[in-house]
């Protein structure tokens, strides 16, 4: 399919400056290796190619941690033509925020486009000439004049921002002032040129809007997404529970998160590190963590790689030695470790020589360690960006190690004052562009929470004192996985909570039903195979049951992206019912308890039961530890939204069948 432009957008794509070579998708390559691209990353730069051919010179991309944000930017400079008044203007520039990104970011680029000239602009190791086909400078080394001096913006195709949440900063700013806005710039005629923002968390703990920046968003999607296709590691968590008062503990005005000091005096002691050190023991440590065995020499199905976060320096020191008396072999990286023996810790990290590295703050970000398979967080935040940021760095898949998922084990405060961000604030609650914040009041989180391991276990011991009072610290554990954790209304659709309010079911085969009552529902599924118009992916339909025992299908609209098909079904259904507002997910008749009707079909249906509520919505597999037989105690304590949800699935089948 050759991509056609108007005559009017091709006027205003040479009024830029810009070309962009318009071939056949599986053209789009220009290295002597080929590149296979995953769906999402084809419609990523497809979305980038699209907003630079309208005019749109500042745009921004969103990508997971882990979902390959240097490819996609890579492959975006290869296509990206120079301007047609200034063929000589070939070079690009890639800003990165660390030196191991630039280090990452140089053998991705040498891998992929072994033809480029690549050069690397770095304080005083890496001295960039500035006449190479691809640069890959650190901020800190262009905020000096005399870097930043040797980059011609005559002579630049384009500009990458990796980790473009930095871009806010007055550094950032300077940088992209001096490139792009200032004189040098424009003093030949316009020559504006493309700078493209990705990163994985677009939002500021600080709260500054990153698209102040950029002109528009023009592609995200989120991790859950990437989950449920196969595309990130599944993720697992085991949650340790203590009752610190973090509403005591002071906020850091700079970064709007927890004072790592006063935080410290809470987390770091011997008692609390022991019990972190006792868990990843018990859960990550044994053969009950992986499935598959590694060829390491540790005992199968250990965790063969843990991450570990801390509060502070010390923190670090502290809960490092705790593993070592354990008998865990355990390094750490802190700022205060040269560049040289980090860099020599995370290849032997990544080579399986040793299982556990306990940081703070070093590999929040630019970090690619595939192999990480268990991730500590022994610092509670109030950051949805650390947090994210923590999370992430197990979410790649390592066909080296043969990683099954990622454990996460997370210190957290069972206070009733919340004020840590939890996991479901950041993946289950938040939209994309986090313009829009549900209303959090309407997703309890029950200390009951079904279907999950739970084992209670209490320290008795003296001399511990939390800020407020002497007290003994009783320490709870819970195990869940990311479904179960951010789908506590059984919903199994959790990724949608993005982009709707309504009670969306998830089945198998990337199916979302949303029952409308009185015998109807609205259904949204992919058209599956590429069709005759590759935009159109989905399709949404209302089926209503028009016999007893025969059932009618309608299209009402067919869309290029799921969120698309979602939204025009959920305007249908606010047409069609006189009442949208049952259709929520935070309806209050879903609390209520469930009618006998429901149960007796239940109860004819246990089977049904045990395969709907338990298998992935994509692969129709079940998620490993959730399979439980439903019991008459079970049924007693379901809600009518429980029960309204595998209803739902149950109906979703029959009209397959």
């Amino acid at each position: 399919m050759m991509i056609l432009l108007s005559r009017s957008l091709r006027l205003k794509c040479l009024h830029h400056g810009l070309r962009i070579r318009s071939l056949h998708r599986s053209q789009r390559c220009y290295s002597t290796q080929p590149i296979r691209l995953r769906p999402y990353q084809e419609d990523a730069l497809a979305a980038c190619e699209d907003a630079l051919r309208s005019g749109d010179l500042r745009i921004a991309v969103s990508l997971p941690t882990g979902s390959g944000k240097t490819i996609v930017f890579l492959t975006l400079l290869s296509r990206i033509q120079p301007p047609a008044d200034r063929p000589h203007a070939t070079r690009s520039l890639v800003i990165v925020s660390s030196v191991l990104l630039a280090a990452q970011v140089y053998r991705q680029a040498k891998n992929l486009f072994p033809e480029w000239n690549i050069e690397i602009e770095q304080g005083g190791e890496h001295n960039a000439s500035g006449l190479a086909d691809l640069t890959i400078a650190t901020y800190q080394t262009l905020c000096r004049p005399e870097r930043l001096a040797k980059f011609d913006p005559q002579n630049l195709k384009a500009i990458i921002v990796d980790e473009a949440h930095h871009s806010v900063a007055s550094s950032y700013l300077r940088i992209l002032s001096r490139l792009t806005d200032g004189r040098t710039a424009l003093s030949n005629g316009l020559h504006r040129i493309p700078v493209v923002g990705l990163s994985a968390t677009l939002r500021r703990a600080d709260k500054q809007c990153v698209l102040s920046v950029y002109e528009r968003l023009v592609y995200h999607v989120s991790l859950l997404n990437l989950i449920a296709e196969g595309w990130s590691s599944f993720i697992r968590f085991t949650f340790i529970k203590a009752p610190f008062n973090l509403h005591m503990i002071k906020t850091s005005d700079e970064a709007d998160d927890f004072s790592s000091d006063s935080l410290a005096a809470i987390i770091n002691t011997e008692v609390t590190n022991k019990m972190l050190v006792q868990t990843w023991r018990e859960d990550a440590g044994t053969v009950n963590f992986r499935k598959k065995v590694t060829q390491t020499e540790q005992p199968v199905g250990s965790s063969r790689s843990t991450l570990v976060f801390c509060v502070n320096l010390e923190h670090v020191g502290d809960l490092m030695r705790t593993f070592r008396e354990a008998g865990i072999d355990a390094r750490c990286i802190t700022s205060r470790t040269p560049m040289y023996e980090r860099s020599q810790l995370i290849l032997d990290f990544e080579a399986g020589k040793y299982p556990v590295l306990v940081n703070h703050g070093i590999l929040l970000e630019g970090v690619d360690i595939p192999c990480i398979d268990c991730i500590v967080i022994a610092r509670p935040t109030k950051s949805h960006v650390v947090l994210s940021q923590m999370v992430g760095r197990g979410t790649r898949h390592s066909q080296a190690t043969g990683k099954q998922d990622c454990l996460v084990i997370m210190l957290v405060d069972t206070s009733e004052l919340r004020t840590a961000v939890s996991i479901r604030d950041v993946y289950g609650l938040t939209s994309p562009d986090h313009d829009d914040q549900p209303d959090h009041s309407s997703y309890g989180t029950s200390a009951d929470k079904r279907g999950r391991h739970r084992r209670e276990r209490s320290s008795h011991l003296s001399g511990y004192r939390t800020l407020s009072e002497a007290s003994d610290l009783k320490f709870g554990k819970e195990c869940s996985d990311i479904y179960n954790v951010l789908d506590s209304g059984k919903f199994g659709a959790p990724h949608l909570f993005n982009l709707s309010r309504n009670g969306w079911i998830g089945c198998i085969g990337n199916i979302y039903i949303l029952n409308c009552f009185n015998d109807r529902f609205l259904r949204v599924q992919p058209l599956g195979g590429d069709g005759q118009d590759r935009r159109i992916l989905y399709k949404a339909t209302v089926v209503f049951k028009a016999e007893p025992r025969r059932w009618h299908s309608k299209e009402i609209f067919a869309a290029g992206t799921l969120a698309e098909a979602v939204q025009a079904a959920d305007q249908y259904a606010e047409d069609m019912i006189e009442n949208p507002s049952g259709l929520r997910r935070d309806a209050l008749w879903r609390l209520e308890q469930a009618t006998d009707k429901q149960k007796d079909i239940m109860r004819r249906q246990i089977k049904e039961w045990t395969l709907l509520e338990n298998c992935s919505p994509t692969t129709g597999r079940p998620h490993p530890g959730k399979i439980r037989h439903k019991t008459e105690h079970d049924l007693a304590k379901s809600t009518k939204g429980e029960l309204a949800n595998i209803i739902g699935r149950l109906v979703h089948n029959k009209y397959d069948s």
